[in-house]
């Protein structure tokens, strides 16, 4: 049965707060969901960010991308006006904030590292350097679409477990998974079939669906083996 247990906050919670900030985590956190998942960026000045798009435009009130701009400017942007007036003046939050208060609140986290092409891996420098000089969460799962980024966190903080995460489930999978010593991978809910998660399972792998916000297809996931769904709105999974 779907339970809050095989629930993870989409960058936060996506239909419920701004995404990718502060009020979002905490919510996940008052509704009980044990993981939350926020993607991370970063800035001109090498400061590492929470922001999910290529670029500024959809959630804030800047134009261009993370990269174009220094952190002074990013942490003055209003990231909650575009969601809902209650949440005017809402910031892009600094990535080690998020650290510390993930583990204040007690919320895993699932942290996607989002490259900046053609700058796979330096993005994944920054991360593993936060994390050897931050308080972390208990419970800390690095992810990436860019095997290149999931390869250099493999290198440079080996001591934290890592996913892949794809649109298309790769014929390569076996190989990219023992190279990059894998502890799940994080694919697409609309291409998932129920010989996937048990073919993973068996080779000592999870399964995450990414995004789910339909309760019927999260149960039918959880069914065939899925470990835990994304979800933007997981009320609505748990009736």
């Amino acid at each position: 049965m779907l339970t809050v247990q095989h629930l993870i906050g989409h960058r936060g919670t996506a239909r419920l707060a701004p995404e990718n900030t502060l009020p979002g985590i905490e919510l996940a956190a008052r509704l009980g969901l044990p993981w939350v998942e926020i993607d991370t960026q970063l800035s001109r000045d090498g400061v590492l960010v929470l922001l999910h798009d290529d670029t500024l435009e959809r959630t804030t009130n800047l134009h261009g991308t993370v990269r174009e701009h220094d952190y002074a400017t990013l942490a003055s942007a209003d990231a909650g006006t575009w969601f809902a007036a209650q949440f005017a003046g809402t910031r892009i939050p600094r990535l080690d904030n998020v650290l510390e208060r993930c583990r204040a609140l007690g919320i895993g986290l699932h942290l996607e590292i989002k490259p900046a092409n053609p700058h796979e891996t330096d993005t994944a420098a920054a991360v593993a350097a936060l994390l050897h000089t931050t308080a972390l969460p208990e419970r800390l799962i690095l992810s990436s679409f860019a095997s290149a980024t999931v390869a250099a966190m493999h290198e440079l903080a080996p001591e934290h477990l890592r996913a892949q995460g794809a649109e298309h489930f790769p014929e390569n999978w076996r190989e990219l998974s023992e190279r990059l010593e894998l502890e799940a991978w994080h694919v697409d809910a609309a291409v998932i079939t129920p010989q996937l998660a048990p073919m993973l399972r068996e080779a000592g792998m999870a399964l995450r669906a990414w995004t789910v916000n339909d309760r019927a297809r999260a149960q039918e996931l959880i069914d065939w083996g899925v470990e835990a769904v994304f979800t933007d709105a997981p009320p609505a999974l748990l009736g």
